[in-house]
């Protein structure tokens, strides 16, 4: 573990950004949830039906199957994919 981190609290969550500089994060509720969302362009799958639309990433489902959870995806084709929810306090997304 980096000796940085043993700085945060145990609340707390350790990111290590490009910079190699080292910050404490506070995890909280979803800031995203249930708040109005847009992306660039939105993947429809025709012959299954479905619409891979943006309010998909801010509905609670963490799950991670991309047919039966239904996540948000923006088309293949997309040079320049954004995603972004409207409203609510500042926070930071990670992985």
């Amino acid at each position: 573990m980096n000796q940085e981190c043993l700085a945060c609290s145990s609340d707390d969550q350790c990111v290590t950004l490009s910079s190699k500089k080292v910050h404490c994060v506070r995890a909280v509720s979803n800031l995203a949830l249930h708040k109005p969302a847009k992306q660039s362009s939105t993947f429809t799958w025709a012959e299954a039906g479905l619409n891979y639309s943006a309010d998909l990433a801010v509905d609670g489902n963490n799950g991670t199957d991309f047919v039966v959870d239904k996540c948000t995806s923006t088309e293949g084709g997309d040079t320049n994919p954004w995603w972004l929810v409207v409203g609510g306090s500042e926070g930071y997304l990670y992985n």
